[in-house]
């Protein structure tokens, strides 16, 4: 629902491949048809419209495919992409008017999937200051449109149980997202997806 998140963007992160953007596509399907999947604690509701910035997927060719295959309901779907065939990414801070633009008065969710896709040329989110700098655009306008926003990511291929080591790009973004999903593979069972909290 609306403000989830709260003021401060929200992150999904998991190594390549895995499926995040497919749990992401689930997860607009039952947001827009206000449908309820109470095993995990989502409840029936009005269907609500996801804004969703693609970097990754071409709209046309893959991800609206993936979209009506999951059940979305597209009326309630609003796609940003940088080039009008559906390809390209958008570029942030400079092309979040659009973003505000497609909330309107009344989304519920904004994804991004992938963050570090729409991020200008020659910024190091590494550098903390630069790394405040790209995500206080979405804080802002969270806040102002009153909608949660979820930035997908990829893990840094490191291996071991500290969590922090796992963050790609920077360690700014554990600090600055108000939460973190991390997306794994299960190892025991094949074709599984595990997501949590941080």
């Amino acid at each position: 629902a609306s403000g989830d998140f709260g003021e401060v963007p929200g992150r999904i992160l998991g190594h390549e491949g895995i499926g995040k953007s497919l749990f992401l596509v689930w997860l607009t399907a039952l947001l827009t048809t206000g449908q309820a999947a109470p095993e995990f604690g989502i409840p029936a509701r009005q269907p609500q419209k996801v804004v969703w910035v693609i970097t990754e997927d071409d709209w046309v060719m893959v991800a609206r495919p993936r979209m009506e295959l999951a059940g979305v309901d597209l009326e309630h779907v609003r796609v940003i992409c940088a080039d009008s065939d559906g390809s390209g990414a958008p570029e942030f801070p400079r092309d979040m008017d659009k973003v505000a633009e497609a909330v309107g008065d009344g989304a519920a969710l904004v994804i991004v999937d992938a963050w570090a896709d729409t991020l200008p040329g020659g910024l190091s989110v590494r550098d903390p200051q630069q790394a405040r700098q790209a995500l206080h655009p979405w804080k802002d306008m969270a806040t102002r449109c009153g909608v949660s926003v979820l930035l997908s990511g990829h893990t840094n291929r490191e291996k071991g149980a500290n969590v922090r080591n796992a963050y790609g790009l920077t360690g700014e973004l554990r600090k600055k997202a108000r939460m973190t999903l991390l997306a794994q593979a299960d190892e025991e069972e094949e074709g599984v997806l595990t997501i949590g909290p941080e």
